[in-house]
C-alpha cells in the first residue's frame, strides 16, 4: 500500500514563485506569469 502524500504549502508557493521569475525572464507578457502571481497573491 502507498503512503499517504504530505505537501508543504511553503515549498509550494516558493516553487510557484520561482516558476514565475523565469516565466516573467523568457515570455514578459504571458498569461501564464499572471496565474502564477494569482497563485502567490
Amino acid at each position: 500500500m502507498n503512503a499517504p502524500i504530505s505537501l508543504e504549502s511553503e515549498k509550494i508557493i516558493d516553487t510557484i514563485s520561482l516558476l514565475e521569475k523565469r516565466i516573467s525572464d523568457r515570455f514578459p507578457s504571458s498569461g501564464l506569469k499572471k496565474v502564477c502571481y494569482n497563485f502567490c497573491n
